[in-house]
């Protein structure tokens, strides 16, 4: 900046060329120049800018820059309604001013931004004593204004999503020994809303089948070794109704230098309701395969649109001549030979429409353990429902009437001979009949 200001034509500006300048101009300056604090000068009756590098990007990449020389009316149009009286209070003999994160758009980078300013405007006086100048001693605060908003906005976000979600709230510090629990966590704990609290407070409402494996727990997580993690679901007692609910407790412990644990904080969901879905669910599955298991006809029961393999029989096992390692494998993956059949699209059709579907002889060419094997087989399809009323599955059973159904063409095809050949002899036939 030092050259900028240097090599200025000051002889076409009032104040004239820089040897006429006063000795309280070149000082200033002076210090202005060799300042690494952001500083802006203006100076005598037109208010000329002067700065340093300090304050350059502040300026941003285009717009303003190269402000020296300039009026201060002409360069800063856009705001000077507010730093006007700023600057004619100081010049007036008043006393220097103070704006902490005050909003001042300015033009810069192609276009007007609001940007956010801490400043002192103080006067700088001439030969005579009087002030001559406003020296500007700033610092962008752009940034910090907008992260303390982001800050203040994800703290109203957390609080909005731990109320939303009911969640209740902890904070232990282990040096002191000392538990926060939020009114939520204190409710179901059955402790009293007032009053300082221990972990032991905590643990004690644990029930005491969980309890041993809650300790663990903490105590891994307060190790530095294991990154401070904590996620464990338990159920806990309530100490004065006894209620009981099973909940999840996630957190984070913290750590210095030392490697020791400062802090220690999370949240606690109630899930009982999920826990008692979840275990209805898995006492339905235990069913769903005892049934499956143990069914003398052919069953095989699917998930999801690719249709999964998530149970099968015995039985089923034998038709389509494979063994249990296909469970947890797509149909087509399973069966590749049934690719090219409407099999997958009815299987899907009843997965979204909850429509059970019959078919029966129809015939399908199965590779039993690698060997084609044409069968004609009556199956069904039905949907399987969960304990919210959704379809989660579709259950196939199926029976194989390769037997039936070859003898019954074999009589045909022996009937239509016979019918065939006695049309073509022209033989005559009559029935007697002995009773008469």
């Amino acid at each position: 900046m030092g050259e900028l200001i240097r090599s200025f034509p000051w002889e076409n500006t009032s104040l004239g060329t820089p040897d006429k300048w006063p000795q309280s101009l070149k000082t200033i300056l002076s210090v202005l120049i060799n300042n690494k604090f952001p500083q802006f000068l203006w100076w005598g009756p037109e208010l000329l800018q002067f700065y340093n590098d300090a304050y350059r990007p502040s300026l941003g990449n285009s717009g303003k820059h190269p402000a020296v020389g300039q009026r201060g009316e002409d360069c800063w149009t856009e705001i000077w309604l507010v730093i006007k009286p700023l600057i004619d209070q100081v010049l007036s003999g008043g006393d220097a001013t103070w704006s902490e994160d005050q909003l001042i758009p300015i033009y810069r980078n192609g276009k007007l931004e609001d940007v956010y300013w801490t400043f002192c405007y103080s006067p700088v006086n001439d030969e005579t004593g009087n002030p001559a100048g406003v020296l500007a001693t700033c610092s962008e605060t752009t940034e910090k204004v907008l992260n303390l908003r982001k800050l203040e906005e994800s703290e109203r976000n957390l609080r909005f999503a731990i109320e939303a979600a009911e969640l209740a709230t902890w904070d232990y510090n282990p040096g002191t020994g000392k538990l926060f629990c939020n009114n939520r966590l204190r409710d179901w704990l059955g402790l009293n809303a007032e009053g300082d609290l221990d972990m032991s407070s905590a643990i004690a409402a644990v029930i005491e089948r969980d309890r041993g494996k809650v300790i663990e727990a903490i105590e891994k997580a307060l190790d530095y070794s294991s990154s401070g993690y904590y996620n464990i679901e338990y159920t806990i007692s309530n100490l004065k109704t006894h209620q009981q609910r099973t909940v999840c407790a996630k957190g984070k412990a913290w750590f210095n230098e030392a490697k020791i644990a400062y802090r220690f904080n999370g949240t606690v969901q109630d899930v009982t309701q999920q826990a008692n879905a979840r275990k209805k669910i898995e006492e339905s599955e235990l069913l769903s395969q005892s049934i499956i298991k143990n069914s003398d006809a052919a069953q095989i029961l699917y998930l999801g649109e690719d249709m999964i393999l998530s149970m099968i029989n015995d039985r089923m096992l034998e038709i389509i001549g494979r063994d249990a390692s296909i469970i947890g494998k797509t149909l087509l993956e399973a069966i590749p030979e049934l690719q090219g059949t409407q099999i997958l699209d009815r299987l899907r059709t009843v997965l979204r429409t909850g429509v059970p579907f019959h078919q029966s002889e129809e015939m399908f060419v199965l590779h039993r353990h690698g060997i084609p094997h044409k069968g004609f087989y009556n199956y069904m399809y039905k949907p399987m429902f969960n304990i919210s009323g959704e379809i989660y599955g579709v259950i196939c059973t199926a029976v194989e009437v390769t037997e039936q159904v070859t003898s019954r063409k074999k009589i045909e095809e022996t009937r239509e001979k016979a019918e065939l050949a006695i049309s073509s002899a022209e033989l005559g036939t009559y029935e007697l009949d002995l009773n008469t």
